[in-house]
């Protein structure tokens, strides 16, 4: 344990970075490292850790278009996979299949978890924009019944207000009633 690589959990992949296949271990290496996670060997998880982490974060920030969120995914995907890898099987599994898989599975969980929310605020601003269309389409069904009925001083009054750009209160002062008047 004398290494002085940083711990895996504190290190993530940057932007760009290339992860060297010469000295990456083969599909079956990969198998033995989770194997010997399994039985607490922090230094096997590290090279395993290593060796697929670019992997990793590609399928990550090709799902979860937000960097830090990619990274932060991926370093809980390597904690879940620290956790379970005693429940990796090497007979049946490959290594790198079974963490792109609980890779994928965390990327689509957190995709899920926050589209609710954002199908909520777009449900109820579409309930909103409808609302104020059917009141003003509503509005407009009621002036266009009530037009032929008035009289010419509201007819004076409905121009006044509209076309002349004054307020039911200025209206008011200008036919001398009161602004509750006015407003009828």
């Amino acid at each position: 344990m004398g290494s002085t690589r940083r711990p895996w959990s504190a290190r993530r992949p940057r932007a760009g970075e290339h992860h060297d296949r010469s000295q990456a271990p083969a599909a079956g290496g990969l198998a033995a490292l989770l194997v010997a996670s399994a039985r607490d060997d922090v230094e096997a998880f590290a090279q395993f850790y290593e060796a697929t982490a670019c992997q990793v974060f590609g399928l990550m920030s090709s799902i979860i278009t937000d960097r830090a969120h990619a990274e932060e995914l991926t370093v809980r995907t390597y904690r879940h996979a620290q956790r379970t890898c005693h429940q990796f099987d090497a007979t049946t599994d490959d290594a790198m299949a079974w963490i792109m898989r609980l890779a994928h599975r965390r990327a689509i969980s957190w995709i899920l978890a926050a589209e609710p929310g954002d199908r909520r605020s777009r449900h109820a601003s579409a309930r909103r924009r409808l609302r104020t269309a059917y009141a003003e389409r509503l509005a407009r069904q009621r002036l266009r019944q009530a037009v032929p009925h008035w009289t010419r001083a509201q007819r004076a009054a409905f121009t006044a207000i509209y076309f002349g750009r004054h307020t039911s209160t200025q209206m008011a002062t200008l036919r001398s009633v009161t602004p509750a008047t006015a407003h009828r």
